[in-house]
């Protein structure tokens, strides 16, 4: 632990929790007409949680020390696996789910921000990091997964290529077109922001409001599209 005052800790998080409330809306006014916009957002998003809730050196341990076992909002992105059909003799079809939760604004593309309500599920904040939040049916992945595979990999701490290989994987799956394509490190960003979306309210709970809080941006007009599934045609 470092050996810093209650005070200088609750002021460290006060700039961590600005740092990812600005992250982001900067993440979800973010379109397929500026990738690098959303890059970028994800990756500060993945680093703020980092900062927040992994290993011991968490600035939430060291304010709240039982802060693993506290609940968060946590509504798990499943997809139920869907057997391959066999269309012709050798000839097979495979669908899976895909990352994608987007509003379509004539040509813009946008990720739709989801919001907490007093109906979403309630985890263990231990169980939110380390369960599965994203299942297409071919593979599955963990917030701890993507905040890290986000903030090392993609974030520049860790450019060798090796590790996080089911953020590797589930990054890869997530490909998908809306007449331009939208960018995979954002496709993990989703997921990334909508658990930041749920670490930004368990903080309140937790620790009250800011004097100065940072205002959710509005999301889009647009055409709601979710649920998405790709299917991919094979013989044997």
């Amino acid at each position: 632990m470092t050996d810093l005052s209650q005070s200088e800790l609750r002021n460290l998080l006060t700039t961590q929790k600005y740092r990812l409330a600005t992250a982001l809306n900067n993440f979800y006014n973010a379109d397929n007409k500026n990738p690098a916009a959303g890059d970028a957002a994800a990756i500060e998003i993945a680093q703020a949680i980092r900062v927040l809730v992994h290993g011991n050196e968490a600035l939430l341990k060291q304010l709240i020390p039982d802060f693993e076992d506290r609940l968060i909002g946590f509504d798990p992105k499943l997809v139920q696996q869907v057997p391959d059909v066999e269309l012709a003799p050798g000839h097979f079809s495979q669908t899976r789910g895909v990352p994608q939760d987007v509003v379509l604004m004539g040509d813009r593309v946008r990720y739709h921000r989801k919001k907490l309500s007093s109906s979403t599920p309630r985890v263990l904040l231990r169980d939110w990091w380390s369960q599965v939040c994203w299942n297409s049916g071919a593979n599955s992945i963990t917030n701890r997964e993507i905040v890290l595979g986000l903030a090392n990999k993609d974030g520049g701490a860790h450019v060798d290529g090796s590790g996080y290989p089911n953020y590797r994987k589930a990054k890869l799956q997530g490909q998908m077109f809306f007449r331009q394509q939208l960018s995979n490190i954002a496709k993990m960003g989703h997921l990334a922001a909508i658990a930041g979306d749920q670490l930004k309210a368990f903080i309140t709970e937790n620790c009250g409001e800011e004097p100065n809080e940072v205002e959710d941006t509005e999301g889009p007009e647009g055409v709601h599209i979710g649920d998405m599934r790709m299917t991919v045609y094979y013989k044997k």
